[in-house]
């Protein structure tokens, strides 16, 4: 007798493990798409907040914590450029997401 294919035994075991590989990823994509989602909302979150930051330092917003006086000096290689102003700080709170995210901008005099 030539035999040219799987017995039904052959196949039913095949077709258990690569559900049991199937089914213990399930738990992995789904938390990595959770993850994905979380950080898209921060990653929104943050930019809005500091665009918003940027275009209203001089309207000061009720998320500014605190500005102080800085001085940036920056070396080109040999020639050193020194820039005086202020340093605005807002810490943020997001519902959506787990946590709060400091934003810091400088703002030359």
């Amino acid at each position: 007798m030539n035999k040219k294919g799987f017995t039904l035994l052959e196949v039913i075991v095949s077709a258990s493990i690569l559900a049991i590989i199937a089914i213990s990823l399930i738990p992995l994509i789904s938390f990595s798409f959770g993850e994905t989602v979380v950080s898209g909302n921060k990653s929104v979150g943050i930019y809005k907040d500091s665009e918003s930051l940027d275009s209203n330092l001089n309207d000061i917003s009720d998320s500014v914590t605190s500005i102080t006086t800085k001085t940036i000096t920056i070396d080109f290689g040999g020639a050193v450029a020194t820039v005086t102003g202020k340093l605005y700080t807002a810490a943020v709170t997001y519902e959506a997401t787990r946590g709060q995210v400091q934003i810091k901008a400088f703002k030359p005099n």
